[in-house]
């Protein structure tokens, strides 16, 4: 029996329709599957942030998002990315979280033993001697250390100047602070007693001076704790008296921390 050519011709076309429906139904599948995968992929992302665990993969902010998050957790080193961005460029810090989630980073050297600084002069920056000399290091770059200060309400480091033979704060044979050794702030601020003493002689604090007599080996020990976050970490000193045979000094960094 013959078919008609227009029957062949609906048939083909049916076919045809079928075949394209089942195309777009795949497209539409696939389409709804990305769509969800997408979903799940934000579920997680808002997940993380609002539950971080201080993980390399699961960071937290800084250790005061930590502590709000999880404040039954204990001390420790955990992981913040203070920009929040990709988690690959976090850091491992020190969190108290007894303390209501406090941030600390250690210096990447924290000692430098006595020396003398025979191509150096008074006034020169410790980075500044060619042969002995380097910047504070920590290990975190500046965009991560901006923002940790912008979560920050207050901070604080301790500096331990050690001295052989050599004046750090107080001299005590001239009643004055003439030779007091500067510290170099993060913003490139000189904090100094002398020069800087209506500003930073509040938050300055000495914690001990066994320099005095310049002609002993001891320390002096400053701290500052300040709300002025972009003074610190101290990237740098001088020393206000140095140069003669008997004379030495270095240097002992203390970490820097946040307060939220």
């Amino acid at each position: 029996m013959t078919v008609p050519a227009d029957l062949n011709v609906k048939s083909s076309r049916k076919r045809r329709s079928i075949v394209d429906d089942a195309g777009d139904y795949d497209d539409y599948s696939m389409g709804l599957s990305e769509i969800f995968a997408a979903l799940e992929s934000l579920k997680q992302d808002l997940t993380m942030l609002k539950e971080p665990m201080g993980t390399n993969d699961n960071p937290a902010r800084s250790c005061k998002d930590l502590w709000l998050a999880h404040p039954e957790f204990p001390n420790g080193n955990y992981f913040i990315d203070p920009n929040g961005g990709c988690a690959k460029d976090a850091i491992q810090v020190q969190c108290n979280l007894e303390k209501e989630g406090i941030t600390c980073i250690q210096p990447q050297t924290r000692k430098f033993k006595p020396n003398k600084f025979k191509k150096s002069k008074v006034g020169d920056w410790f980075s500044e001697d060619p042969a002995k000399g380097f910047k504070f290091n920590y290990g975190v770059s500046d965009p991560q250390l901006k923002f940790l200060r912008l979560l920050s309400a207050t901070a604080e480091q301790k500096f331990t100047y050690n001295c052989v033979n050599s004046i750090g704060w107080f001299d005590e044979a001239n009643s004055n602070h003439d030779k007091a050794l500067t510290l170099l702030g993060w913003n490139d601020e000189s904090i100094s007693y002398k020069a800087n003493y209506d500003k930073f002689e509040s938050r300055l604090k000495v914690i001990k001076d066994e320099c005095s007599d310049g002609s002993s080996n001891g320390h002096v020990q400053l701290e500052l704790n300040t709300s002025d976050v972009d003074l610190l970490p101290f990237k740098d000193y001088r020393s206000g008296d140095f140069g003669e045979k008997n004379q030495k000094h270095g240097f002992v960094l203390g970490e820097v921390c946040f307060s939220g």
